[in-house]
């Protein structure tokens, strides 16, 4: 059916701004009557859409509207705006209308242009004490527009200067212009103690102008108070001068308290950053390296209200960015104990407490190397810890920068930086070409946002750089500090280079390309039933029933007959549950299934079945709906299969091959699956498309019950032949994924302290649909966008946003047609482990505390769920390695060097609740070498521990490094010839200790 479209933006006209919650009409001008043809409210950027069809217009023999519109106050009452005398005359099938309404005609609509000075809870203020965060929160600007905001001293002379993009409603949000105001000097970097600050800046007044192309277009005075009394909490040295990020080693822990509100017993505890802190969030002392927890008691004398404390030493601290969190002591009182914020504690809300500086070099990608690569491009979100680093946003979502001090090289402090946002380039481009060219819908060169880096919060080094970022696409943000818009090394830092910054995608998880679905179940009333043989050589009968979802042109379709014509035919996905399970339990998947183009069903089976026999029931259904839908059902089909039902389909792509049914199966996602029947082995000539989603939190299928263990990662390791990939998700359970029955398993074999950690129920659907629908489009629709997701190399927008203080995914990725280096399967002896599956020889060089160990992981390793060899290693030492002699490997046609990694469970050569990190070399037959350091492209996370700790996995997980990490210009190091590859060697430089578990190390695409 054919729709028109008619969208806009209502702004106000002196200044750009959209114009939110105003009532739009649009009409089809008639000789007699105007017909309406809809409404809409305006949103919080002022746009609108409205979707009207041809049965909207009232004369029959139209085929095209004459539109014009009118805009209201919000109650509907006050016109505000009319085009009535400027129809659009035969309107297309998308008309976009810019609506200019004067402010004067707005009035207090248009909302108001000033200057908001506000403290660190949000509060608006006009005076501020000594140590406290100046932000400034503006409105009533003009859109994506870039501003300049210079703070004044009482002289006139300028102490801080700001570049600042205003936001898609014309605002400047929230920005830290001067954190722990008075106590350092921007201008000198002078450091002060708290009492030399209070002197120097007591009583005096500072301008703050908002300036745009040279003009003020704006201007607030700020006032430091005659005495001070608001809380303050300073990082500190031990004489009390402000010293709140250093050098890992450098320095102690040391925090100074002043103004009090309260004396006696307080504690104070030193907690990961935050970028923000309410009352209710979580918080936990950080684990020292010494093994304790970074806590300190301190008696507070009610005639001072002060003290000063050293919370950790400098060999205990670990690099990181921490708050301070203060609270007072109530003995007798239990919740004292109670890890929460409360209203009373006192917290380093917006100003990071300390920062322990990994040491500069140490955080290079390549070793030695001098190109700066740092996460950069982030969101703000709604929870702890209220920023994100991503490398994934929405079509128009806001794209913020924010330098993170924890890695940021010490001399860039108080210098000034320009954030360049550039189309991503690939490795022989930026060797050519490092000019630097800010995106032109972002106002190119001229427009780039400078401002002073700040060494101590990431706050005040976070910028929203691309308000509603609408161009899919590749790319790279760069922190110019020598603004001459060229990438310069070691000076400049940039998130991308090796691989894309980030990337502007659609998302699988809420994106759809039909506006509407059609829906209908079918029972046994008008398709009978069917007798199959399970695995047990018995007998079962099945009513077949099922929901069905498709594509259609309207709301309210409920026949096979109504489905869309916009296509010839649509794929199908089928889901099959679990025992236990409801098949009504997955109708949000086939809603958004539909509504992404399938035809989507979820088939009833009885409790009890086991896994041929639902197989067989799924083809039955297949038949059913192939009949159904006839020519619109493609023979393309794609299955998933929960618990059961994930074993299920992975027995239905052998048994369709076996019996030469001819189904089209083309994808296959097992949810959760148990491995408990027929042990498949989804290969040759069956082999499909493969996609496992499993939980570490999962009860019902929890694994730790002998080898291999019952779960979904020995389906994953014996399945070839065809891509495949894991995605492990931290916190995640069994039955969540359903919502009929989706807390059976909350308990089951898991204690008190693991229920923290579990992602609520909508996070789980989140997770399925996002993971499942991609893998299907891509598989079924051939749509290669997604195939990121599946290396692990970005996670869905809604996804990554809704647990974030909880959710991590772990990715196992595998393509066909690699160069095999060593996958550690064949006959194990003591000494197997020095010849590789190629015929690589093996060696440590004598350099690892013991020999490493080759055999099946679950052997090595009691809390491996794997089903598949690999080699176990332990380093105790900097200079410890593990090295692949090649010979002179040809690797140029491939993409990546890959291998599956784990942490040995309860090791206590690895940091406690810590990633582990290693670098991997690539030398040529010309002795050139490279050093990448893993953990920039894949984080080798820390086992997620369970109460019951036989529960616990050493979970693998796959690195992938580009091979242009090896080739690109990096001064410093040398270029590797990937023609002629003499070695591949595991340097353990990262940490001086370390247990892992390796396999697949292969060259692969």
């Amino acid at each position: 059916m054919i729709t028109f479209r008619i969208r806009g933006t209502v702004r106000v006209a002196e200044t750009g701004a959209g114009v939110p919650g105003l009532f739009v009409k649009a009409y089809d001008q008639d000789l007699l009557f105007d017909d309406l043809l809809g409404s809409a409210y305006t949103q919080a950027d002022g746009r609108f859409e409205i979707v009207t069809t041809p049965e909207d217009f009232r004369e029959f023999f139209e085929v095209k509207p004459d539109i014009y519109l009118k805009v209201f106050s919000p109650d509907g009452e006050t016109l505000l705006y009319s085009s009535e005398n400027a129809v659009r005359f035969r309107a297309g099938r998308l008309e976009e209308f810019d609506i200019r309404i004067p402010r004067d005609r707005l009035g207090s609509l248009a909302g108001e242009s000033r200057v908001r000075l506000i403290d660190d809870t949000g509060q608006e203020r006009e005076t501020f004490d000594v140590g406290e965060s100046l932000d400034v929160h503006i409105t009533g600007l003009r859109p994506e527009a870039v501003y300049d905001l210079v703070l004044y001293d009482q002289d006139g002379a300028a102490i801080v200067a700001n570049g600042v993009i205003s936001n898609g409603r014309g605002e400047i949000e929230p920005t830290t212009l001067w954190p722990q105001l008075g106590c350092d000097d921007p201008r000198t970097d002078e450091r002060l103690t708290f009492e030399e600050a209070q002197e120097r800046w007591r009583g005096r007044g500072l301008r703050l102008e908002v300036r745009q192309n040279g003009r003020a277009v704006m201007e607030q005075t700020v006032r430091l108070g005659d005495s001070f009394t608001r809380p303050v909490l300073l990082g500190t040295d031990e004489r009390g001068v402000v010293r709140n990020g250093f050098v890992a080693g450098d320095s102690d822990a040391v925090l100074s308290a002043y103004n009090l509100p309260f004396h006696g017993d307080v504690r104070v505890f030193l907690v990961a950053r935050q970028h923000d802190w309410r009352p209710g969030n979580p918080f936990a002392a950080a684990q020292l390296a010494s093994g304790r927890p970074a806590i300190a008691d301190v008696r507070v004398e009610s005639g001072n209200r002060r003290f000063r404390q050293r919370i950790a030493e400098a060999h205990e601290l670990r690099p990181g960015a921490y708050d301070f969190v203060v609270r007072q002591i109530r003995y007798g009182y239990e919740d004292d104990e109670d890890l929460v914020l409360r209203p009373t504690d006192l917290v380093t809300r917006r100003i990071t407490g300390l920062v322990v500086r990994q040491e500069f070099m140490q955080s290079k990608t390549v070793h030695g190397g001098c190109v700066n690569w740092l996460p950069i491009s982030g969101r703000t979100i709604i929870g702890p810890p209220y920023f994100q680093y991503a490398d994934a946003f929405q079509v128009g979502e806001n794209v913020y920068a924010a330098l993170d001090p924890a890695a940021l090289d010490p001399n860039h402090k108080g210098k000034m930086v320009a954030l360049y946002v550039v189309q991503s380039k690939d490795a022989a481009t930026w060797t050519a070409d490092k000019s630097l060219t800010h995106l032109a819908q972002l106002g190119g060169n001229p427009a780039v946002q400078k401002f002073l880096t700040q060494s101590d919060c990431i706050n005040h080094n976070t910028r929203l750089v691309w308000p509603n970022a609408n161009a899919p696409g590749l790319y790279d943000i760069v922190a110019d500090f020598n603004d001459n818009a060229v990438l310069d090394s070691p000076g400049d830092i940039i998130d991308g280079y090796f691989a894309p910054g980030f990337r502007i995608v659609t998302d699988p998880t809420t994106e759809t390309s039909f506006a509407n679905h059609g829906g209908f179940q079918y029972d046994e009333m008008s398709q009978g039933s069917k007798t199959v043989t399970n695995d047990f050589g018995n007998p079962v009968t099945v009513p077949l029933k099922a929901v069905v979802r498709f594509p259609a042109d309207m709301g309210g379709a409920t026949m096979p007959g109504q489905i869309s014509g916009a296509q010839l035919s649509y794929p199908m996905t089928i889901i099959v549950h679990g025992n236990g399970h409801d098949y009504q339990g997955y109708d949000y998947l086939l809603d958004h299934w539909a509504q992404n183009g399938f035809i989507a069903a979820s088939i009833h089976l009885n409790g009890g079945m086991t896994g041929t026999d639902r197989a067989l029931i799924l083809f039955e259904h297949i038949n059913i709906l192939k009949g159904m839908f006839g020519g619109k059902a493609a023979n393309n089909i794609g299955i998933m299969g929960h618990s059961r039902g994930g074993e299920g389909v992975v027995i239905a792509a052998r048994k369709n091959q076996q019996m030469g049914l001819g189904h089209g199966i083309n994808a296959v996602i097992s949810l959760a699956p148990t491995d408990q029947y027929t042990h498949e082995t989804l290969g040759p000539p069956w082999a499909t498309p493969y996609l496992v989603i499993y939980g570490a939190m999962d009860g019902d299928l929890a694994g730790g019950d002998g080898p291999p263990s019952d779960t979904g990662f020995p389906l994953y390791d014996r399945a070839n032949g065809q891509k495949k990939s894991f995605i492990f998700v931290y916190g995640a359970t069994h039955d969540r994924f359903t919502t009929i029955g989706a807390d059976t398993d909350l308990f089951w074999r898991k204690g008190p302290s693991d229920q923290p950690k579990i992602l609520n129920a909508a996070t789980h659907l989140l997770v399925a649909k996002g993971y499942a629908t991609a893998f299907f489009r891509w598989q079924l629709r051939g749509e290669d966008q997604w195939v990121g997701m599946f290396r692990g190399e970005w996670v869905p927008t809604a996804v990554a946003q809704a647990e974030p203080a909880k959710l991590k995914i772990c990715v196992q990725y595998s393509n066909t047609g690699a160069s095999l280096i060593d996958d550690f399967e064949g006959v194990h002896t003591p000494l197997s482990w020095k010849v590789a599956t190629s015929g690589a020889g093996v060696d440590d060089l004598g350099t690892l505390p013991a020999a490493p160990q080759e055999d099946k992981l679950y052997v090595v390793d009691g809390h491996s769920p794997h089903d598949t060899a690999g080699l176990q290693l332990r380093w105790d030492n900097f200079g410890d390695k593990l090295e692949y002699t090649l010979g002179a490997l040809n690797v140029k046609n491939f993409a990546a060097l890959s291998f599956r990694i784990t942490q040995k469970v309860d090791s206590p050569s690895n940091p406690a609740d810590q990633p582990q990190d290693l670098y991997v070399t690539l030398s040529d037959t010309m002795a050139n070498s490279r050093s990448i350091k893993a953990s920039k492209f894949t984080e080798i996370a820390a086992p997620q521990k369970r109460e019951l700790n036989q529960y616990t996995k050493s979970a693998l997980c796959t690195v992938r490094i580009p091979l242009s990490a090896y080739t690109i210009e990096v001064i410093g190091t040398q270029k590797v010839d990937l023609t002629s590859v003499a070695a591949l060697r595991f340097d353990f430089l990262a940490n001086a200790t370390g247990e892992v578990e390796i396999d697949s190390v292969e060259f692969s695409n």
